[in-house]
């Protein structure tokens, strides 16, 4: 997997997490106007290893 740190069409910088064949599995859910803190989200993803997984049904709430 790779991460890739790019402009959008605003020029802001975001970042995207890619499969080994290419396909897009996690993007930033916000823009940052400088790069430095782009990347500092992708290390606080990184970080985020062992976080625990909550799942939802929308139909009955927490599941």
């Amino acid at each position: 997997m790779r991460y890739e740190v790019y402009r959008d069409h605003n020029r802001q910088w975001r970042w995207r997490l890619r499969l080994p064949g290419g396909e897009v599995v996690a993007v930033s859910a916000e823009a940052y106007r400088r790069r430095i803190d782009a990347m500092a989200r992708i290390d606080r993803v990184k970080a985020s290893v062992d976080a625990r997984v909550d799942v939802y049904d929308v139909r009955r709430g927490a599941a």
